[in-house]
């Protein structure tokens, strides 16, 4: 026997020797037995090399991001007998099982998360010896403290508020203990909400303190599994309360005296307000002052605003030339902190030269909690005189939303629809829209989250409202969005629905005409660039949608695809590129992982202009941001005849299928280029081929299939387990290429980007 096949028995000897100090596998116990080939015995590679993984590996975890350790886990597994395929570097189910199985074999805790005790045991394994490693960590990682905001000054008696944002990476639920300094308060667990994946939680407390001094809160958040988390805040408390003190002032940003047109929103005056260092200052509102001699029956009236977002009621200024603005809820600014709040003036229809000033004539004018209030009164601001001209105007025209219900923890749900229309005066940029509750809603302002304006084309158009706020939402276009003279735009409202089971929605009546801040390129910007709001006219005619917010589903359909309402016209030219042509939502019931593997389409029309249509093309938004993103098939053609009918089937996703994680909502659309020569019906649009199977998907942990569609309410089979409500979609006209004019371009055409499977949340 020569030297090789010595050394080769001698490691063969020392692993066996190795291996019983642990539980060992009947996989693994069969390469010690006396029936298994020892290697050495002939030319053939040893049957695993030594593996020391250094990254914690889990369920969706792929090479790209793991440095090619997730091939090398399923490689071991492979070869050990737990995975029966070949390495794919995608953390999946099935591998995940299979980390379950060794863990149990291997006397670990079988959680399918590759920590450093389940490294060191295939280490242990696969080198025959114990690799040194950093000292082992539980599997359990502790929570996370976000942030936590808390009282700097406190009177005795004073009830203090401390807010704590805190997550947990497993999701785990969570406890909080509050060491207030005097006294010690655990709090109940408080559980994540499964069916969104939401780990982030706030919480709140309050406590009064009934003597003086200085105290040191610790608050202690600590999961299920036992790790524990800490921060801690100081809070002073004296005998009486410390009164605060407000300073204010002209901004810097204060508008300049300048013409301004006809009939438009004026912002007026900025003043600062900054709190003292002792303690906070709240405000509950202004009074301003007209300076001018005008009549005060040409105002529509004032409002308040607070980094864009109107914080008062419109209110018309009476005789005396004096206003008192309310608050809607008390401004509150923590010590040493500072805003800005705009007053803005909304004139109708003037008389040419009519001036315009506003002013804070005494510190009593500004209403606080009882602060001393300090200033150079009167803060007057600059004086604005009415020019020849007059603003363009914007009509508003509220528009049917289809389906008219949305289900709790339904993500970036339709909540309005509106038409806007430019006049021929001049072109508007659309700045800020504020969308408001109606008197109809009785939805709770937090029953919706995460509210943001879309265009037709999914694409979001606006930064991100937190939530409704006494029912009013501000957000920000973050590009100004230009509507030429004479033409319109059709624009989304969309939410998270975290709430209001068995209420009702309907946003789309602006309580103030100026709640969408419009500028004309003619007339709307004046000296050092001031913006001046254009007129915005209400269309009443058409009543604002009302939406009903029902459960989230628990009836036995595991998937819920709803087709968006895009129906109206619209134009586009032979030859032309990535042309959208339907738009839907596919929502996973909560606790089950779905793999959507087939989608099925043909025309509405019912004839061969599908034709019309090619290198169809199925997007998926990967991020949750609401707006497609990555094309998971494409090259996609028209199939069939004009007998039978024509189809366009995407069944082509790579690895299977697309995951929807339970309890998550995937938005999708079909697009097109457009064929050349185009078909005798110049037309393309559209729609499901409800009379057949054209959905099919899968649970995603074991792959049995999802039995039966139920078409919008109508269920033929025994069981359905998907659920879809369709809805037109866009009619295009198609017209032939003219060569002397340039394509009119659409959404830019991305090349194909294969992946895998849509990662969610661990």
């Amino acid at each position: 026997m020569d030297s090789h096949s010595l050394r080769s028995i001698a490691l063969f000897l020392a692993i066996a020797l190795l291996l019983p100090l642990t539980p060992v596998p009947p996989a693994i116990a069969a390469f010690g037995s006396s029936s298994a080939e020892l290697p050495g015995d002939d030319d053939t590679e040893p049957i695993s090399d030594c593996l020391v993984l250094t990254k914690n590996l889990r369920y969706r975890s792929s090479d790209a991001r793991t440095d090619g350790e997730v091939s090398l886990l399923q490689d071991f597994l492979n070869v050990h007998g737990y995975l029966a395929t070949e390495p794919t570097g995608f953390f999946s189910s099935t591998t995940r099982k299979a980390v379950k199985a060794f863990q149990k074999d291997v006397g670990l805790r079988p959680t399918g998360f590759v920590a450093a005790f389940t490294r060191k045991k295939i280490s242990t394994i696969s080198c025959g010896t114990t690799v040194p490693e950093d000292p082992p960590v539980s599997q359990n990682l502790p929570p996370v403290i976000d942030g936590l905001t808390a009282p700097s000054f406190l009177a005795v008696g004073e009830l203090g508020t401390w807010t704590v944002n805190a997550h947990d990476p497993e999701n785990r639920p969570l406890t909080y203990t509050m060491n207030w300094g005097d006294t010690i308060l655990p709090i109940q667990p408080v559980s994540p909400n499964s069916a969104f994946f939401q780990t982030a939680q706030t919480a709140t407390f309050t406590h009064t303190y009934v003597s003086a001094g200085t105290y040191t809160v610790q608050i202690s958040v600590k999961d299920d599994g036992g790790n524990v988390q800490s921060a801690s805040a100081v809070v002073n408390v004296t005998n009486t309360a410390e009164q605060g003190s407000l300073t204010v002032s002209l901004s810097s940003s204060n508008p300049l005296g300048d013409q301004i047109p006809k009939s438009s929103l004026v912002p007026m005056l900025n003043v600062d307000l900054v709190a003292s260092c002792s303690r906070s200052v709240q405000v509950n509102g202004i009074r301003v002052s007209r300076d001018d001699a005008s009549d005060f029956h040409d105002t529509v009236g004032v409002f308040a605003a607070v980094d864009g977002q109107r914080v008062t009621y419109g209110e018309k200024i009476v005789s005396n030339q004096t206003l008192a603005l309310n608050f809607f809820t008390p401004l509150t600014l923590p010590a040493c902190g500072k805003t800005t709040v705009t007053l803005y003036l909304d004139q109708v229809l003037s008389s040419t030269a009519t001036p315009y000033a506003f002013s804070i004539r005494r510190s009593s004018d500004i209403m606080t909690d009882g602060s001393n209030v300090q200033g150079s009164f009167p803060l007057r601001g600059n004086t604005f005189k009415v020019a020849a001209v007059k603003s363009g105007q914007v009509t508003v025209r509220n528009l049917p939303i289809s389906p008219a219900s949305a289900h709790v923890g339904d993500q970036s749900a339709v909540i309005g629809r509106y038409e806007l229309t430019v006049d021929t005066t001049e072109d508007q940029t659309l700045y800020t829209m504020t969308l408001r509750q109606s008197a109809f809603s009785s939805v709770a302002d937090g029953d919706l989250v995460n509210i943001r304006v879309r265009g037709t084309d999914g694409g979001v158009l606006t930064n991100t409202a937190s939530r409704f706020t006494n029912r009013l939402a501000t957000v920000v276009f973050e590009r100004p969005l230009t509507v030429r003279a004479g033409e319109g735009i059709t624009l989304e409202a969309v939410a998270n629905i975290v709430g209001g089971e068995g209420k009702t929605s309907q946003v789309g009546t602006f309580e103030w005409p100026r709640d969408i801040f419009a500028v004309g390129s003619l007339y709307g910007y004046g000296v050092n660039w001031q913006r001046y709001g254009s007129r915005i006219n209400d269309d009443e005619s058409a009543a604002p949608s009302t939406i009903t917010i029902v459960p989230l589903q628990v009836a036995i359909s595991a998937l819920t695809i709803t087709q968006q309402d895009l129906s109206g016209t619209d134009t586009a030219r032979e030859n032309a590129k990535n042309i959208r042509l339907m738009r839907f939502q596919a929502r996973a019931r909560k606790g089950q992982n779905i793999l959507l593997t087939r989608i099925i389409v043909d025309s509405a029309a019912g004839d061969g202009t599908l034709r019309n249509g090619t290198n169809y093309t199925l997007w998926a938004d990967t991020n949750e941001d609401g707006t497609v993103d990555t094309i998971i098939d494409n090259h996609k053609e028209a199939t069939g005849s004009d007998a039978a009918g024509w189809t366009v089937t995407f069944d082509g996703i790579p690895t299977g299928g697309f995951v929807i994680p339970q309890g998550k909502t995937a938005d999708f659309e079909v697009h097109s280029d457009i064929a050349s020569p185009l078909q005798a019906n110049p037309t393309l649009q559209l729609q499901f081929v409800t009379a057949a199977a054209y959905v099919e998907a899968e649970q995603l942990e074991d792959g049995t299939p999802l039995r039966g569609i139920e078409t919008n309410g109508a269920c033929t089979a025994d069981v359905c387990q998907i659920a879809v409500t369709t809805a037109p979609s866009t009619l295009w006209n198609l017209v032939p290429q003219l060569l002397s004019a340039p394509l009119t371009p659409h959404i830019p055409h991305v090349p194909f980007v294969p992946i895998r499977v849509r990662s969610g949340r661990p």
